[in-house]
């Protein structure tokens, strides 16, 4: 028994050696490292380019305490609250020039407006809706009449799409956003750096190509949009041919079995007997 099965381990590796060698290569693989390369190029394309735009449509939110009319506010406070109370001289029986029936005015002014007034500065010093709407800030208005809440909304709800801000608010393509200064630019003048990754991903994006520098790789350098109304048009069914889904109706009272099929366009279904979309 041992004898066979040292002569068995023998013809196996005989067998081995007798085999020639050979190099796996990248066509002995299910791997090519370009398809990943212009997977990955083309991803980070399309959710730039969405970062991008969402965040230029999305307007920076504006303070409320300018919607508020704060300002206002603390004016009316500092005039008629002192009313309540003593601001003369003659009370505290001091000559002062700032006791008098401006005391709590400049009290709120220098407490309270000189800070609103910085904090509005640094971080409000644009027009309302991130800058879009051409009201300015702190717009001062005789008496108390505060309308800016009523403004920004009325002004928001009737803006349209690409108005008036053309040139910023579109969607472009990724030769186009390579090549344009970043749209993100309000409230001025804070404007975002653009990506400098533009050109070297879109030439990523089409390693698969041959070569970059022929027509075959214009078209992801033009994004075009390519459509097939044919295939969508419920008034012509036989333009297209039906799909196949895979599965197999067998036969039920008296009627053959048949392979399924679907339809695209609207309206349009599976004529067994003609082998092909009717309406």
């Amino acid at each position: 028994m041992a004898g066979l099965r040292f002569i068995c381990g023998l013809i196996g590796l005989l067998c081995v050696l007798a085999s020639p060698a050979r190099a796996q290569t990248l066509e002995d693989t299910t791997c090519m490292p370009e398809v990943m390369t212009a997977i990955e190029a083309r991803a980070w394309l399309e959710a730039e380019r969405e970062i991008i735009q969402n965040q230029n449509l999305i307007a920076k939110p504006d303070s409320i305490l300018e919607y508020s009319c704060f300002e206002q506010h603390l004016t009316l406070s500092g005039e008629f609250t002192g009313r309540m109370f003593t601001e003369r001289e003659w009370y505290f029986l001091v000559s002062d020039a700032y006791i008098d029936e401006y005391t709590l005015d400049r009290g709120l002014y220098y407490t309270v407006f000189e800070a609103l007034v910085s904090y509005l500065a640094a971080n409000y010093w644009h027009q309302y809706l991130g800058d879009r709407a051409p009201l300015p800030s702190l717009a001062t208005v005789p008496g108390f009449s505060c309308y800016a809440m009523g403004y920004v909304w009325n002004r928001a709800k009737c803006s349209n799409f690409i108005e008036p801000r053309n040139a910023q608010d579109g969607f472009y393509t990724f030769a186009e956003y390579s090549a344009m200064t970043d749209p993100r630019n309000l409230p001025a003048p804070d404007v975002c750096p653009a990506p400098t990754q533009w050109s070297s991903q879109i030439n990523d994006s089409q390693v698969m190509s041959a070569p970059i520098t022929s027509a075959a790789a214009t078209t992801g350098l033009n994004d075009d949009l390519v459509v097939y109304p044919a295939l969508f048009d419920p008034a012509d069914c036989a333009a297209t041919a039906p799909i196949p889904t895979g599965i197999f109706v067998p036969p039920l009272g008296g009627e053959p079995g048949y392979e399924e099929h679907i339809c695209v366009a609207p309206g349009c279904y599976y004529d067994r007997t003609a082998g092909a979309c009717a309406r």
